[in-house]
């Protein structure tokens, strides 16, 4: 009690001190103690501001891409809240501390390929992390929520399968594509009463069932192939409203796209790669080229600016040969770059699927590995100003980042990982990231009827 007394005397002397002193003595703090004394902050005002301009200022060095998604995907601009997700998606000591498996989620499906996914269809589009939670859906239309292993919610969307589904984190709201709607759920898993079909006289596309969501934004395809309609999300309680926004007419039918940013990027079946400014005003900003990989329907993965293309065509054809195409901001450098090349002597073990996350990129081989890097910080005397996302415009606040960070593909031969897992001696066909505080759940898939989980814990 005697030590309380004195903790809670030196606290008083120390909110006493003007604002401007106390965010000195909170920028000596490293990360861990700083972030720990803003949440033993509770709601005193000056500390907890002292303690979010300290966190401002420290994210004006965390690259433009890291720090945009994390931007996009809180609820509101608590530095101290977007600065903490930041120290929790970095690499420290990692140890595995839990693993477990969701089994039979998806018992009997036997359908096609798509045309915008690789091996199955189900393989890597109808689950999503978000944290310690997973979202899964299958061929009966069951939606299910898992928390570590643990399915705490479920329903039914009573479309026929589910083909893919996005999470809108800020508005707590999951999209799910069925055979012929869009429907809106709750975070939660619970069905909201709105379809984007009934809102904009569109049903989705028949052929493809892709959607990509930023901020509040979605883009889906709807009955026009060759169209792609960007609309505005809002909620209040729970009613979810959408709202048409943008609606891109290609010049050929799209495989896959990715809002980021102000931008959207579309592949195209003809194998072009284009990027559209959608707002302030719409305008074409790049046109590639052809490009085979992606006019055969190889694999391809966007994450955040970035473009993933693998020579691995569909699940059982290996191409001792292969490469991989990589690229992002390619509105900027203008083309897609060969890498993972394989020694035909000595081949290494082969990338199958992979994901982008914070300052994380994990890789699922042939051999059955989880494979997780490190991504680097780009020019760090570069300082740019980050556009925010469309569901934070109302903050009157300027914000500034690092450069873009240097995303590296390379295989774990030639660049050390931070963890490598050997978790199957089958392919791992996907994988996803979840983080959570202090831990990293690395999901992944090596069969379509189970989905597992690698949970190591990270301290810095």
């Amino acid at each position: 009690d005697r030590r309380k007394y004195f903790l809670s005397k030196k606290m008083c002397i120390f909110l006493r001190l003007p604002c401007e002193v106390i965010e000195c003595i909170l920028d000596l703090l490293d990360n861990r103690s700083l972030l720990n004394f803003g949440l033993i902050s509770g709601e005193d005002t000056v500390v907890r501001q002292a303690c979010a301009e300290v966190c401002r200022r420290r994210c004006s060095n965390v690259p433009c891409d890291i720090l945009l998604e994390i931007l996009a995907e809180v609820a509101s601009l608590d530095w101290i809240e977007v600065y903490t997700r930041y120290c929790s998606g970095r690499a420290g000591h990692l140890a595995q501390s839990d693993q477990f498996t969701i089994e039979k989620t998806t018992p009997t499906f036997e359908g096609p390929y798509t045309n915008h996914q690789h091996t199955h269809t189900l393989a890597r589009s109808t689950y999503c992390a978000s944290g310690a939670l997973l979202y899964s859906g299958d061929d009966l239309g069951n939606v299910e929520c898992h928390m570590e292993g643990s399915k705490i919610a479920d329903t039914n969307i009573r479309d026929g399968m589910v083909h893919e589904m996005e999470v809108c984190l800020p508005l707590n709201i999951l999209l799910v594509a069925g055979e012929s709607d869009i429907h809106c759920l709750n975070i939660d898993g619970r069905q909201s009463d709105i379809l984007l079909e009934e809102l904009f006289k569109t049903p989705c596309c028949a052929e493809n069932k892709h959607i990509s969501i930023f901020s509040s934004l979605a883009a889906f395809t709807p009955m026009n192939s060759e169209q792609v309609l960007i609309c505005k999300i809002s909620r209040n309680g729970d009613a979810a409203s959408f709202q048409d926004f943008r609606s891109l007419r290609l010049t050929s039918k799209p495989l896959q796209w990715k809002l980021w940013e102000n931008k959207l990027t579309v592949l195209h079946q003809s194998g072009i790669i284009s990027v559209y400014q959608v707002y302030p005003e719409e305008v074409c900003l790049y046109e590639s080229d052809p490009c085979m990989m992606i006019m055969y329907k190889n694999p391809c993965w966007m994450f955040r600016d970035a473009i993933f293309c693998s020579t691995l065509a569909s699940i059982g054809l290996i191409v001792r040969t292969s490469y991989w195409l990589f690229g992002y901001q390619v509105e900027k450098t203008g083309r897609l770059v060969r890498k993972l090349d394989q020694d035909k002597i000595n081949p290494a073990d082969d990338i199958w699927s992979l994901a982008l996350k914070g300052s994380l990129l994990l890789c699922g081989t042939e051999m059955g590995r989880l494979v997780l890097f490190s991504i680097e910080r780009g020019n760090e005397d570069s300082i740019k100003s980050v556009l925010l996302p469309m569901h934070l415009e109302d903050s009157i606040v300027s914000v500034k980042s690092a450069d873009h960070s240097n995303i590296v593909l390379e295989f774990d031969r030639n660049r050390s990982p931070v963890a490598a897992l050997q978790v199957s001696n089958r392919p791992v066909l996907s994988v996803d990231i979840g983080i959570k505080e202090e831990r990293i759940y690395l999901y992944y898939r090596t069969c379509m009827e189970n989905i597992s989980c690698v949970v190591l814990d990270n301290k810095s």
